[in-house]
């Protein structure tokens, strides 16, 4: 198993690069454990608790997973001692990355709470369409280019289009236009205000500086 995105479809580690950062911003502390896997490696991980020591872990051969075509990771809670212990985490996790694109494992009828599967390329949760259409891992990722026109690649940009950061609630908009006209909040100089983003100590010190400046009270 492999942790490389860099074998990961090119739309995939996009959406990865996102959905990371809307965890990011709401103290979700997500870690990827596996991406890619090759024909030995599935069929090893088939092998466990068939004919092979230790438990069942997976019910797919080559290539019947789509980590062997490079559309799906499996996470945890980066978390040291309790990496997999919190279902909150996984269902939160598993309800923002449906937004990127993804079909979380934790909505299936026996549920696979740590994986995450691209949903364009696996419509029904099967192999069934890429094996029909290409054939054979080694065909699909003879399709990828390194470049995707039409996706955003930074994190930042991501994150300003995904609404992970800067679009206020609706309950905090109003206040948030007001603290904005009135300069107690001025962004980052590029239109970036980082509405949802956690805040310092240092910038509530700076946004009551300008206030109390405003009342006239220093």
């Amino acid at each position: 198993m492999s942790r490389d995105r860099a074998l990961l479809h090119p739309e995939l580690q996009t959406a990865l690069i996102g959905l990371e950062a809307a965890c990011a911003v709401r103290g979700l502390r997500m870690l990827i454990t596996d991406g890619f896997r090759t024909q030995s490696e599935q069929n090893a991980l088939y092998a466990q608790g068939r004919t092979a020591p230790g438990n069942i872990v997976t019910n797919a051969r080559y290539p019947k997973s789509a980590h062997n075509w490079g559309v799906a990771v499996d996470f945890c809670q980066n978390v040291p001692g309790h990496e997999y212990d919190n279902p909150a985490f996984f269902r939160q996790v598993g309800e923002l990355a449906r937004d990127f694109g993804f079909t979380w494992g934790g909505d299936w009828r026996t549920p696979d709470r740590p994986h995450l599967e691209f949903r364009k390329f696996m419509p029904d949760s099967s192999t069934a369409w890429l094996e029909t259409t290409y054939g054979t891992p080694e065909a699909f990722r003879g399709t990828w280019t390194d470049e995707e026109e039409e996706l955003v690649t930074t994190k930042e940009e991501l994150m300003r289009v995904a609404g992970t950061g800067d679009s206020p609630s609706d309950w905090a908009r109003e206040a948030a236009r007001w603290a904005k006209e009135a300069g107690l909040i001025s962004g980052d100089g590029q239109g970036n205000y980082g509405w949802q983003q956690p805040i310092s100590r240092e910038a509530v010190a700076v946004i009551l500086y300008r206030f109390a400046e405003q009342m006239g009270l220093r």
